[in-house]
């Protein structure tokens, strides 16, 4: 459903964006679209899929269009205080770490953070990738690393839940 919603907002607003060469246009993901979690592989596909359509669209954008002036911002956060990981069971593989240290490399982040990350990008009208926490921004690397070593960064981050 994520990157269904992503293409009904395209089809609807971007001709007229790029009507007018300018614009700002948001693409929420998730850092599971880059290094998935267990049980709950659709979530993670779709989130996959929004990223992959935000790269298509800035390239698009630039290439086919000739509109560069129109921003593109990917969002990629890790687990937000919202409703939907208020009703998720979170269920613990023993990590390395003490717990301090996984809340602290793994923290849970207030959507006002993700938020205001978004604003900010878009009042530099420039085009940004969003990673929270810090990190995140290490997540793409995961799809170049064999499976054993992001099973370990699964496993010490905690970053599992039952969806």
């Amino acid at each position: 459903m994520n990157v269904i919603g992503q293409f009904n907002v395209l089809r609807a607003f971007l001709p007229a964006i790029v009507k007018e060469k300018q614009g700002h246009i948001i693409t929420m993901s998730s850092v599971v679209g880059y290094m998935a979690s267990a049980l709950a592989s659709d979530y993670c596909a779709s989130k996959a899929a929004t990223i992959s359509l935000h790269e298509s669209l800035r390239f698009e954008l630039d290439k086919h269009y000739k509109a560069p002036h129109v921003c593109t911002t990917l969002v990629c956060p890790g687990m937000v205080q919202t409703q939907m990981f208020s009703q998720a069971k979170n269920y613990t593989v023993a990590s390395p770490l003490p717990k301090k240290l996984v809340g602290f490399l793994n923290p849970s982040l207030a959507p006002h953070a993700v938020v205001k990350a978004i604003i900010a990008a878009m009042d530099r009208q420039e085009s940004r990738d969003i990673t929270l926490p810090a990190f995140a921004q290490l997540a793409p690397l995961g799809r170049a690393v064999p499976y054993f070593v992001r099973d370990v960064v699964h496993w010490v981050s905690e970053h599992h839940c039952d969806m």
